[in-house]
């Protein structure tokens, strides 16, 4: 989608160039090419306009991701115990319709243990009321 979005774009705007600085066919057949370049610069917009919507809705998905992934690595950070020798590490999210998921990664020197910890993954809910697992994993550095 982006290829022919980039494609449609480029030759929309070259046209459009073209067209501005004057250039145009200087044949018998001008009439018949200014015509065809008028269709082509209406497809290119179709194109632009057809694609913009699915890119729109992407992008939109990777801003949201993009935030949730700011705003779970923020509180993780804030709930690690504090110490030198502790650092967060790779935050994936993986968001589907019926839960949000969130491996983390934490890089610490010594095994963290808090109270009532099982080793079974957190469960929560998301503001849309979706349920939230989160799988915490330790990497114990030497």
């Amino acid at each position: 989608m982006l290829f022919l979005t980039n494609f449609a774009a480029i030759v929309l705007s070259a046209d459009w160039f073209f067209l501005l600085i004057g250039v145009r066919p200087q044949s018998a057949v001008a009439d018949r090419r200014h015509f065809i370049a008028r269709y082509r610069i209406a497809i290119a917009v179709l194109v632009v306009l057809g694609l913009s919507c699915p890119l729109m809705r992407t992008l939109r998905s990777a801003a949201q991701q993009a935030q949730l992934r700011t705003e779970v690595s923020n509180l993780l950070r804030g709930r690690l115990p504090k110490s030198a020798d502790r650092q967060l590490g790779t935050v994936k999210l993986q968001i589907a319709r019926i839960h949000v998921a969130i491996a983390a990664i934490v890089q610490t020197s010594r095994f963290i243990r808090t109270a009532g910890s099982t080793g079974t993954p957190g469960r929560a809910h998301h503001s849309d009321g979706r349920p939230v697992r989160l799988e915490l994993q330790q990497l114990q550095l030497g």
